[in-house]
This record gives C-alpha cells, structure tokens and sequence, in this order.
C-alpha cells in the first residue's frame, strides 16, 4: 500500500477494529504541504521491521531580527519537585525531563497520593520546593488540591505550577486564588516548562503563609442517571468525561465495545454514547449484539436503553450506517457541549444534581 499511502483517505488498515483511528487525511495533507514547499515526500517501510517517512523542502533564510536574549536560567539541579498527573505518559515524560534537569523529584498520580506524599516530607524535614500539578485529574483536580495544599500551614509555602490543556486558558486572578504561581500548557514544551519552573523557585516564599480557608462546595445529590461512554482514545475518554461530569451525570467509561458489553451486565445506565470505530470490537458489532440481547430479553439489557453513536467520519452515509447498526441517533466529532447537552435532553430526564462545583476559595 506504499504507492497509495499519500492519497485522501486512504489507510494500510481500513478495519474499523484496527488500534489506532484517523480517517487517512494526515499524509494527504503532509503531501500537499510538502509539494508547496517545493519539496517531496515518501517512505521507506518493510513488514516488521518499521517505517522510515521523509520530505523534502526549499526554503528561504529568515528575515526576521535575531531573537533576544534567553531569560537567566535559575538552575533546577537539586531542588526538590513533586509531579501530580493521573495520565502514566504525562508522568513518564515529566520524570525523564526532571531526571536530565538533575531535580530531585517524585510522581504520584492522584490528589490524595500527593498529599500524604508532601505531609510525609515535611514531617521528614525534607519538604518539596515545587509541586507541578495537572489540571484535570478524576475525584480532585489540580485547582482543588492547589486550594488544600496552601489551606495546610506545614505545605503553605511550596511552589505551585499548574498544566492545563490549550483549550482552557486560565485567568491569572483565578490561578493566584489558589496561590498557583505559573500555569504551563499541554503538550509540554520543555524549555518553556524549564524556564516557569525556575520563576516560580525564585519567587517562593521561604516564611509560612496564613492558611487559606477552604469552603468545600456541598456533596452533589445522588442521581441514577448513569451513562456509559464507549471510546477508545484516552483523550476523547477524559473530554467526554468531563463533559457528561459538568451537565451533571454519573458516567463510566469502557475502552471498545466488548468492554461495553461487560459493563451493561454488571450495571444499569440510561444511556450509551457508542464510538465507531475501536479495536477488540467496534460499536456497529456491539450495537448489534446489545440489540439482540434485548429482543431476547436477556438481564442487564433494557428495552428502553438509548445508544447513541460517537464518530468522526464526516460522510454522507455515516448516519444511515449508524441508523442500521440499531443505533438511535448520531454526534459527530469533536463533540460540543451544546450539542451534547440538547442530545442528552432529547432522551434523558434531567439529572437530580446540579454540574458538580469547584471548590471556593477565599485568602
């Protein structure tokens, strides 16, 4: 398939349960951006052994004034830095960072694990410097546990930075609320991330701040709307999540549609939110066999469950295909609140609880 590889929408594996998705644009793209460039692009691939892609480009010296001077590096080596991530990825590349920057550091993947890490430091008298926390992270996220690390008057004085998504800039009045220092976007670039990290060390304040109080918002109401979201990419998992979350309902996540199918026997949900195309087994056969299971009366199956379909294709047929798989309606990808929202109305009461509310926090 090496000669056809450039052209629009075209893939090596056209299955929709291979392992990883797309819709065979990206090397048309690459292509046409390469030919603009004056350039070529190819491949050189075997079975097994991998793939070498390469391109070709002319381009012109830059005009453009030299850039000004690098900001003065304070030096990382030595200073102690906790990292807070619930993706192991996210963890991995922030360890591998930290290890050639020679800092001092540990990972957790939870706001709990961070806690009991930091008091357990200080207790020790070797406290952590710097916490770099991620944003979004499930039960406590990063702005909740900024908000209970400088409530705590042992922790107060430690560095906070904050990793957020690019798609969620947060005001500057908001992150010092919560006595965040610096906020650094995903994915990381690492000098950037270098440079805020070596900010917030030397702005941090060596004397105990006063504690911030902390107003919890009030336990949300117990709600049986539970919804099941079928997705394989992780990111999509986390923004569905965090959607379905905020409007209000309970949701969990299963990874293809066997996994779907598991949970359907194990718990009851309102409604399924079906991708289409995920390895192991993708949503049409799922659909199908939910289907069946229904007409066959089979526990766990209610007759009146709503599957809607999650895609990313954009062809005219996609929706009849979905339509014919049992499916009862469509969203297509990226998928907007609004959007969603309205779907979820159309076949869904109103969940008995209001979109969960991050904590208050007063200095």
């Amino acid at each position: 398939v090496q000669a056809s590889l450039f052209l629009p929408f075209v893939q090596a594996d056209s299955s929709t349960t291979r392992k990883y998705g797309g819709t065979g644009l990206g090397l048309a793209i690459c292509r046409r951006l390469a030919e603009l460039m004056h350039g070529q692009i190819g491949v050189h691939s075997k079975a097994g052994h991998g793939s070498t892609f390469w391109f070709t480009a002319e381009l012109q010296k830059s005009t453009a004034p030299i850039a000004p001077p690098e900001p003065t590096r304070v030096s990382l080596t030595g200073r102690r830095i906790l990292v807070v991530d619930d993706n192991a990825t996210n963890r991995r590349l922030l360890d591998r960072l930290l290890d050639t920057w020679k800092s001092p550091h540990l990972t957790v993947e939870s706001a709990e694990d961070a806690l009991i890490e930091m008091r357990r430091a200080a207790a020790a008298h070797i406290p952590y410097e710097l916490v770099l926390l991620d944003h979004h992270m499930p039960g406590t996220d990063g702005l909740q546990l900024a908000a209970l690390i400088k409530a705590d008057a042992t922790l107060a004085s430690t560095s906070l930075v904050l990793l957020t998504t690019r798609s969620e800039r947060l005001s500057k009045d908001r992150l010092l609320d919560h006595g965040i220092t610096a906020c650094e976007l995903k994915p990381v670039y690492p000098e950037k991330l270098r440079l805020a990290l070596g900010r917030a060390l030397s702005a941090r304040r060596t004397t105990s701040t006063a504690p911030m109080i902390v107003k919890p918002s009030p336990a949300p109401a117990h709600h049986t709307t539970a919804i099941l979201a079928v997705e394989d990419d992780l990111v999509n998992q986390k923004l569905i999540k965090l959607m379905l979350t905020k409007l209000g309902y309970a949701v969990d996540v299963a990874r293809n549609g066997q996994e779907a199918i598991t949970a359907l026997q194990t718990k009851t949900y309102a409604l399924v939110l079906m991708d289409q195309q995920m390895p192991v087994m993708d949503g049409f056969v799922a659909t199908r066999l939910i289907r069946a299971a229904q007409a066959a009366g089979t526990p766990g199956y209610p007759l009146s469950l709503p599957i809607i379909a999650l895609t990313a294709n954009a062809m005219s047929g996609d929706r009849q295909a979905c339509l014919d798989a049992g499916m009862d309606d469509y969203l297509s990808k990226p998928v907007k609140p609004d959007v969603l929202r309205a779907m979820l109305a159309r076949y869904l009461p109103a969940p008995m609880n209001n979109p969960a509310t991050p904590c208050l926090v007063a200095p």
